[in-house]
Protein backbone atom coordinates (compact mmCIF):
# COMPACT_ATOMS: atom_id res chain seq x y z
CA UNK A 1 0.00 0.00 0.00
CA UNK A 2 1.28 3.66 -0.66
CA UNK A 3 0.47 6.53 1.69
CA UNK A 4 2.09 9.92 0.05
CA UNK A 5 2.23 12.30 2.66
CA UNK A 6 2.35 15.89 1.43
CA UNK A 7 3.96 17.17 4.96
CA UNK A 8 7.02 14.97 6.44
CA UNK A 9 5.81 14.97 10.08
CA UNK A 10 4.60 13.06 12.83
CA UNK A 11 0.64 13.04 12.91
CA UNK A 12 0.30 12.65 9.12
CA UNK A 13 2.57 9.65 9.32
CA UNK A 14 0.62 8.04 12.46
CA UNK A 15 -2.71 8.33 10.78
CA UNK A 16 -0.95 6.27 7.77
CA UNK A 17 0.19 3.34 9.79
CA UNK A 18 -2.65 3.13 11.75
CA UNK A 19 -4.60 2.83 8.60
CA UNK A 20 -2.26 0.62 7.32
CA UNK A 21 -2.07 -1.88 10.62
CA UNK A 22 -5.61 -1.69 11.18
CA UNK A 23 -7.42 -2.41 14.38
CA UNK A 24 -5.42 -5.84 15.25
CA UNK A 25 -1.86 -4.02 14.94
CA UNK A 26 -2.86 -0.71 16.11
CA UNK A 27 -1.89 -0.24 19.94
CA UNK A 28 -0.67 -3.49 20.16
CA UNK A 29 2.48 -3.62 21.93
CA UNK A 30 5.51 -5.55 20.86
CA UNK A 31 5.13 -4.95 17.26
CA UNK A 32 8.46 -4.65 15.46
CA UNK A 33 8.47 -1.48 12.92
CA UNK A 34 11.52 -1.46 10.89
CA UNK A 35 11.74 2.41 8.98
CA UNK A 36 14.65 4.13 8.27
CA UNK A 37 15.84 7.08 10.71
CA UNK A 38 13.55 9.38 10.19
CA UNK A 39 11.93 11.39 13.57
CA UNK A 40 8.42 11.70 12.08
CA UNK A 41 8.73 7.36 11.54
CA UNK A 42 10.12 6.34 14.71
CA UNK A 43 7.81 9.02 17.00
CA UNK A 44 4.70 7.44 15.16
CA UNK A 45 5.66 3.97 15.66
CA UNK A 46 6.30 4.60 19.59
CA UNK A 47 2.77 6.79 19.73
CA UNK A 48 1.43 3.24 18.17
CA UNK A 49 3.11 1.54 20.93
CA UNK A 50 5.38 -0.67 18.51
CA UNK A 51 9.22 -0.53 18.79
CA UNK A 52 11.22 1.41 15.80
CA UNK A 53 14.20 -0.60 14.83
CA UNK A 54 15.45 1.66 12.66
CA UNK A 55 17.64 0.00 9.84
CA UNK A 56 21.11 0.54 9.05
CA UNK A 57 22.55 1.55 5.50
CA UNK A 58 24.89 -1.84 4.70
CA UNK A 59 23.20 -4.55 6.23
CA UNK A 60 19.51 -5.65 6.02
CA UNK A 61 16.83 -5.05 6.11
CA UNK A 62 18.06 -1.91 4.69
CA UNK A 63 15.46 -0.05 2.92
CA UNK A 64 17.45 0.37 -0.30
CA UNK A 65 14.72 -2.01 -2.50
CA UNK A 66 12.00 0.34 -0.67
CA UNK A 67 13.49 3.47 -1.76
CA UNK A 68 13.76 2.00 -5.38
CA UNK A 69 10.08 1.59 -5.67
CA UNK A 70 9.22 4.59 -4.46
CA UNK A 71 11.29 6.32 -6.86
CA UNK A 72 9.71 4.17 -9.59
CA UNK A 73 6.31 5.26 -8.73
CA UNK A 74 7.42 9.09 -8.40
CA UNK A 75 8.90 8.35 -12.01
CA UNK A 76 5.69 7.07 -12.94
CA UNK A 77 3.45 9.77 -11.91
CA UNK A 78 5.40 12.75 -12.95
CA UNK A 79 4.98 12.71 -16.78
CA UNK A 80 1.22 12.30 -16.27
CA UNK A 81 1.13 15.01 -13.54
CA UNK A 82 3.23 17.41 -15.16
CA UNK A 83 1.29 16.81 -18.79
CA UNK A 84 -2.13 17.47 -17.06
CA UNK A 85 -0.88 20.41 -15.85
CA UNK A 86 -2.07 20.00 -12.12
CA UNK A 87 -0.69 22.05 -9.46
CA UNK A 88 1.83 20.72 -7.08
CA UNK A 89 -0.12 20.46 -4.16
CA UNK A 90 -2.23 17.50 -6.38
CA UNK A 91 1.19 15.56 -6.51
CA UNK A 92 0.04 13.59 -3.70
CA UNK A 93 -2.85 12.25 -5.27
CA UNK A 94 -1.00 11.70 -8.59
CA UNK A 95 0.97 9.10 -7.00
CA UNK A 96 -1.12 7.82 -4.99
CA UNK A 97 -3.46 7.49 -8.25
CA UNK A 98 -0.21 5.94 -9.89
CA UNK A 99 0.84 3.44 -7.33
CA UNK A 100 -2.20 2.13 -6.92
CA UNK A 101 -3.09 1.04 -10.61
CA UNK A 102 -6.26 2.78 -11.39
Amino acid sequence: MVYPQSERNEQANYESLRHFAGRYLSGKKGVLFVPDNAKELTGAASRLGWNPDPSVPGFWPHNANCEREVRAIKELARPTHVAAGFHRKLWPLSVDFTAKGH
